[in-house]
């Protein structure tokens, strides 16, 4: 009975992710025997996946919050991505060619995950059909996609050549991205600066100043922009 629960959990699961909730409803079943999808619950903080380890299994994020972090050789942490319900992560990484995590992957908050092994798409002597492998290696490529553009996002507020550059990208990202000018923001502040790759009393200065200017009123994570500025970057 504890076993039909799951696999109804799981389904109705993947009727929501982006990456599977297209396919054809004969094809639930086989797709979730093809990646061997589990679910696994996470406390706060802990490691899903680890940079280094042999990337063969991605996540997909069912309630809570993850986020891909990298350190520097003193301990700095910097937030590369973060995902919320029903996104999945490190697609791009068994996707890849490199073979390993190249980031920590941890839960910020108690997570429910689902985790897709993608060891049966890609053997040799899989028991499953050449054409089911082809349909599963088509829609991790079509999610693999959709991240790079989240890395690209990343990029692209990082080239900003100053504090202010670089927080009047995110701010313009998110504009866009909630198609308003008020919106909140998952970060925390110290998250924000992670993120940025700044520090956090530079980021509550800068937050501070602009203010005092007039270009946006913020309180914790609401944020509004007033629309008299420019923010396209």
């Amino acid at each position: 009975m504890e076993n039909n629960h799951n696999a109804a959990g799981i389904r109705d699961a993947l009727c929501c992710l982006q990456i599977t909730n297209s396919i054809p409803e004969d094809k639930y079943s086989t797709v979730s025997r093809l990646f061997h999808i589990r679910k696994k619950e996470y406390p706060a903080d802990a490691a899903i996946f680890m940079s280094g380890s042999y990337a063969v299994v991605f996540g997909a994020l069912i309630s809570g919050r993850v986020q891909s972090v990298s350190y520097d050789f003193l301990g700095n942490k910097k937030i590369i991505s973060e995902y919320h319900a029903l996104e999945c992560f490190a697609v791009t990484n068994v996707s890849s060619t490199i073979g390993n995590y190249p980031f920590d992957y941890i839960a910020a908050e108690p997570s429910v995950v689902l985790l897709f092994d993608i060891t049966n798409i890609f053997q040799c002597n899989s028991p499953f059909s050449a054409e089911d492998r082809l349909f599963a290696a088509e829609l991790i490529q079509n999610e693999s996609v959709r991240q790079s553009q989240r890395y690209e996002r990343h990029i692209s507020a990082m080239q900003g050549k100053t504090l202010r550059d670089k927080l009047m990208i995110f701010l313009s990202d998110r504009i866009r991205e909630k198609g308003s000018h008020s919106f909140s923001i998952n970060f925390s502040r110290q998250e924000l600066a992670d993120y940025l790759g700044v520090d956090r009393s530079s980021l509550c200065r800068e937050l501070s100043a602009m203010k005092t200017e007039g270009f946006l009123k913020c309180k914790g994570k609401k944020f509004h922009i007033f629309s008299g500025h420019d923010y396209e970057s």
